[in-house]
């Protein structure tokens, strides 16, 4: 992802209303994490 893209999508995510369990996930998928990586448990 280049610097626009991650600033798109850091702008949408800041336009929704916030949800303090699936922030974290939303916030690094933001950044390109593919979503099996972010959503992994350990």
């Amino acid at each position: 992802m280049n610097a626009v893209e991650i600033e798109t999508a850091i702008s949408e995510l800041a336009c929704q209303p916030f949800d303090a369990v699936e922030f974290p996930f939303a916030f690094l998928a933001a950044f390109g994490n593919k979503d099996m990586a972010v959503r992994q448990r350990w």
